[in-house]
């Protein structure tokens, strides 16, 4: 198996969206997989909420926000691997080979959590909506290093990404699209939104710890 080398990205506000980063029979091995009738899907922590208790109540007041249920596949949790799935190195490969592709030269990738994100389709009829915008929490971030996420589509759906600055203005908005990887610094806001149209939104949610170096890439 080799990458794809010939990708396409545009880069914005510290928010960077690679498309076609695996080539088609490896973006199909990962679709294969996490559609899969015997892939286990799990209550996350936060039981029927996206985030804890706490965010959800900062934007209580924010008519965008609305707070829609989610399934979770855990892969690898604080760089331990969880054996749910037997993918988990295959994974970490993509990942691995990921970098060092878009930089050209070897990258010590410290992949701290992999899940998988599922959404059901949730109808709404709000002209802009989105979960509670967070930041994945981090901890123990290696000296001379940076944390970043890196959000994986595997298929094509209409729930988006949202990002917002320090006001809760949004500043980008991403499309789930099979294929397409987006990279940014963990202390971008974000969010997610449920599908309308499909009937399902799966996405790869990772963070990952770079050398200092390696900002560029962001």
């Amino acid at each position: 198996w080799r990458f794809k080398s010939s990708y396409r990205h545009f880069r914005g506000n510290m928010i960077t969206v690679y498309d076609d980063w695996l080539q088609p029979e490896l973006q199909d091995i990962l679709k294969n997989t996490f559609l899969s009738s015997n892939l286990p899907w799990y209550l996350p922590s936060t039981k029927w909420s996206t985030v804890v208790p706490g965010i959800v109540n900062k934007f209580k007041d924010d008519d965008r926000v609305i707070n829609s249920s989610m399934m979770v596949h855990p892969v690898i949790i604080r760089g331990y691997e969880q054996h749910t799935g037997g993918h988990e190195a295959l994974l970490m490969y993509f990942i691995r080979s990921f970098f060092e592709i878009i930089s050209d030269t070897d990258i010590c990738v410290n992949i701290h959590r992999m899940k998988a994100n599922l959404q059901h389709k949730q109808p709404c009829s709000k002209p802009i909506f989105f979960n509670p915008p967070h930041i994945d929490h981090v901890d123990d971030i290696p000296k001379d290093y940076f944390a970043a996420v890196c959000l994986y589509y595997i298929d094509d759906s209409d729930g988006d990404t949202f990002f917002f600055d320090g006001e809760w203005d949004i500043i980008q908005r991403v499309t789930p699209k099979a294929g397409r990887m987006v990279l940014f610094e963990n202390e971008v806001y974000h969010a997610s939104s449920p599908p309308q149209k499909y009937d399902g939104r799966i996405v790869l949610n990772t963070n990952v710890f770079l050398p200092n170096e390696a900002r560029c890439l962001v």
